[in-house]
């Protein structure tokens, strides 16, 4: 599977570690594969277009997309601070 692209973070000793996306929605989405999906498309759907849309100003927003938006924000720090020392993509 893996040599098809397709990888989950699930492995058995002395399997490579897979490594963390570098993409900030895969990342927060699906952390572990695409079957593990951790937030609603609603969410992702208001964070990433209604939020940015001028005539959206003010939206208020479920606690979901909010906390889909805080995650999304941690993890693009975590990309920022490893990029630098070369750790992007490696297990934390």
């Amino acid at each position: 599977m893996s040599e098809r692209g397709i990888t989950g973070r699930m492995s058995v000793p002395g399997d490579r570690p897979v490594p963390r996306p570098d993409n900030v929605i895969v990342g927060v989405f699906a952390p572990m594969g695409l079957g593990s999906i951790m937030h609603d498309l609603a969410d992702l759907f208001i964070v990433e277009y209604l939020r940015r849309r001028p005539d959206m100003a003010g939206l208020q927003i479920p606690r979901g997309a909010e906390m889909l938006q805080e995650s999304l924000d941690h993890y693009q720090d975590w990309i920022t601070r490893t990029r630098g020392t070369g750790q992007a993509g490696e297990e934390t």
